[in-house]
């Protein structure tokens, strides 16, 4: 990582044809610099003869925090990257300019620009911060978006819609959003006009979407690399049996209720694993402390590669997914179920529409940690139970959420809506 000197690659090949001098940054920081490198991206890209009747698209992801946050919509973007791009596409991912990118991918180009990150905008909400968050990044992004006139500019989050219908407006490239939550906020209604088209994570997403707004949108599943994340083989259980939650620690999350269920479930004999970072952290320190759980479960931070979460994951015997608010689509969640794990986990949003109750997991009531304590037991008292629920979500996740299948879908929306 050198901000100083870094030669970017142009789209066509060689290095870069950017003027730096001419991408404008207002207040926001530094001047854009390349994470890859000064090999020859064409190189890389070539493919067989018989493949080329077919154009090749020149896509860009727009994630700004793609280079240094982890989270299902980050590991969804470098995943889709790479497989546009062994599909023979144009592809790179444009993020937020970091101290230490991080790159899931070494094939996968990726473009970093400066931008002003949320916690420096005054405290006048969360989505306000958001969008202006993203409003500095696009800012800082729009000169090269302009000069590399993609066929489709594929953005994350609503917020980066003004700047995408900015770059839309002077390239004629094509907007898609993929829809993972509910970030609206006050204008975004006129910003969706300029979506050529939307996709959601779930049903459940879409139906709010378009409660929200008359849109058109279709639901694409987010998937899961079913080859990647798969059991070892056998039927192998820990002992004691490992009960483990792993994802952002956040309030909505609702992991304080499994705190308090470890804590119901103190005569049972398991071991807990809590493994994720975020605001939550030190609350959920203080809770273990208080209950007396120290011995028994662990705070653990994040984990930052796939193989460390499929690691993970293997070790555990039953997953846990408590959250209290609304979440459309959960990559752990997808995760858990190609490993076949034994899932419990609240009646809120993709969980009630992917998982089947008794079936590929238990779904108890939200903020309840009784009743997360009742579904933890039921299954720590019964193994074989364990298993057949797990071998069920496997079965569940490599019929209906295959990664690959996904992708082959985005990349049909994306042709479609260039032809």
């Amino acid at each position: 990582h050198a901000k100083n000197g870094s030669t970017g690659l142009s789209w066509n090949g060689g290095s870069s044809n950017i003027n730096r001098e001419r991408i404008a940054h207002a207040d926001f920081g530094p001047r854009r610099f390349s994470a890859n490198g000064p090999s020859s991206y064409a190189t890389c890209h070539e493919r067989p003869t018989f493949f080329r009747k077919v154009k090749a698209l020149k896509i860009a992801i727009s994630h700004a925090n793609a280079a240094y946050m982890m989270g299902g919509s980050v590991v969804y973007v470098w995943a889709l990257a790479k497989s546009l791009r062994e599909r023979g596409h144009d592809v790179r991912i444009i993020a937020g300019e970091c101290d230490a990118p991080e790159r899931h991918f070494e094939n996968v180009p990726l473009e970093l620009f400066p931008f002003r990150r949320r916690e420096r905008f005054p405290k006048w909400g969360t989505r306000f911060r958001k969008l202006m968050e993203r409003l500095s990044f696009g800012w800082n992004t729009r000169q090269y978006l302009l000069e590399q006139k993609c066929d489709v500019l594929n953005i994350h989050k609503p917020y980066d819609l003004p700047m995408a219908a900015w770059v839309k407006k002077r390239t004629g490239c094509k907007v898609v959003w993929r829809c993972h939550g509910r970030d609206y906020f006050a204008t975004l209604q006129h910003w969706l006009k300029y979506a050529d088209a939307i996709y959601c994570v779930s049903d459940f997403a879409r139906r709010d979407l378009i409660e929200h707004y008359p849109v058109n949108a279709e639901v694409i599943y987010t998937g899961v690399d079913t080859e990647f994340f798969r059991p070892a083989g056998g039927s192998q259980q820990t002992s004691p049996p490992m009960v483990l939650y792993f994802g952002r620690l956040e309030g909505w999350k609702g992991v304080r209720y499994l705190v308090e269920a470890f804590g119901q479930l103190g005569d049972t004999n398991f071991r807990g694993r809590i493994v994720g970072e975020g605001p939550e952290n030190e609350n959920l320190a203080r809770m273990l402390g208080e209950l007396k759980l120290g011995a028994k479960v662990e705070l653990e931070p994040s984990l930052r590669t796939r193989e460390g979460i499929r690691t993970l994951v293997e070790s555990a015997d039953i997953v846990v997914f408590p959250p209290v608010a609304v979440e459309t689509m959960s990559n752990a969640m997808l995760e858990a179920m190609a490993m076949a794990k034994a899932i419990v986990a609240t009646q809120v949003g993709c969980f009630v529409e992917v998982l089947k109750q008794g079936e590929t997991a238990i779904l108890v009531e939200p903020r309840n940690a009784s009743a997360l304590a009742s579904g933890i037991r039921a299954l720590l008292d019964a193994p074989d139970r364990r298993l057949s629920i797990g071998k069920a979500a496997r079965a569940d996740a490599v019929a209906r959420f295959d990664a690959q299948a996904s992708f082959d879908r985005v990349e049909q929306l994306f042709r479609r809506i260039c032809q």
